[in-house]
């Protein structure tokens, strides 16, 4: 089931999506979104801690763009998968002794069961944001990831616009995909599958034998070094390598692209608390959200947030899981596609 909102707006199939230009618009740039007196009080503490499940190579440019402007403040990144990232902040809390400034956990499911190690919160432009995208008044949607096919292009010229075409006979063997149980986002993908491409697509795609990788990061890196041909991929990990010059693109399939909207807090206890406010008004303004939408290659639920490079307004649409009916299925589902595909 699509949630019927502003997120599932049309995106135009622009065929391989093109890289992006790192270039964030006068407008957004001068949007107020800090007080004198809290960039002050953050300059004091003069660092912030960040747990986050998105990827290092994304947060260190989001985090160099932070540091242009506020070069007194030190941003420490530790990273993990979603699973080890709920375990952690959980195990963490549980001691009083939560060690991050601002964690960004995976999905909402995850925020839910975490909300009461985390301070009430909304960055000064709250109003850009629905509020089903915001959970129990703590966590907002910094990160928003969406799955595309992605391909390595020094060796695949002409690649499917479809997902169904990952289950066909010229992707036996050559294909990868990310183990489901990964993170929040792998399951986003695969019941995207389920749901959307076809009730029997997890039987068929892995008749094809795909190769299977433990993590998202994992996957890019075996397409780039021409492991594997074609698969499907989170559009932030893909984009920023193509940047660099790796032989990599990707194209939005025509049922759509699957998305995955994080959800990112300020500790209750954080040791910073004025450094962690003043970071995370930054990332959800439209200089932040633009910057990772342009530079990094993901999605965003602002109101008025740009899209991808080579993406226009058209005929593709952004999909997102109910969180009653995924909650309920995913028990049920991961047991499956871990006997489909000889993966736990």
């Amino acid at each position: 089931m699509t949630t019927p909102s502003r997120r599932d707006a049309l995106l135009g199939l622009a065929g391989a999506l093109t890289l992006p230009l790192v270039h964030v618009s006068a407008a957004a740039a001068a949007e107020p979104y800090a007080t004198p007196a809290l960039i002050e009080a953050a300059r004091k503490e003069g660092k912030l801690t960040l747990y986050t499940t998105n990827w290092v190579e994304n947060e260190q440019e989001l985090i160099k763009a932070f540091n242009a402007k506020y070069p007194d403040i030190v941003v420490d990144v530790i990273r993990a998968t979603g699973g080890q990232m709920f375990t952690r902040v959980q195990a963490e809390g549980a001691t009083g002794r939560l060690e991050a400034d601002v964690v960004d956990l995976d999905g909402r499911v995850s925020a839910t069961g975490l909300a009461d190690l985390f301070a009430d919160y909304a960055p000064p432009n709250a109003a850009d944001y629905a509020p089903s995208d915001v959970v129990a008044g703590k966590f907002w949607p910094r990160s928003v990831y969406g799955w595309a096919i992605g391909y390595n292009s020094a060796l695949l010229n002409n690649p499917p616009n479809s997902w169904k075409a990952l289950a066909e006979g010229p992707y036996k063997d050559v294909s990868g995909h990310v183990q489901v149980t990964a993170g929040a986002s792998g399951w986003v993908l695969a019941l995207f599958q389920r749901k959307e491409v076809g009730e029997d697509f997890w039987a068929k795609l892995a008749a094809n034998k795909p190769k299977i990788y433990a993590s998202s990061p994992q996957l890019s890196s075996a397409l780039v070094r021409g492991e594997i041909q074609i698969a499907p991929v989170l559009t932030n990990g893909l984009i920023p390598n193509g940047r660099k010059g790796a032989p990599v693109a990707a194209v939005l399939p025509s049922e759509g692209v699957p998305v995955l909207v994080a959800a990112a807090g300020i500790s209750r206890t954080a040791p910073h608390p004025n450094a962690a406010r003043l970071f995370l008004n930054w990332a959800l303004s439209a200089e932040g959200q633009a910057l990772w939408v342009e530079t990094q290659g993901g999605f965003s639920v602002r109101k008025g947030a740009p899209l991808p490079a080579g993406v226009a307004p058209g005929a593709i649409k952004l999909w997102q899981p109910d969180d009653a009916e995924s909650d309920a299925l995913r028990p049920k589902g991961l047991d499956e596609w871990a006997k489909l595909f000889g993966a736990k």
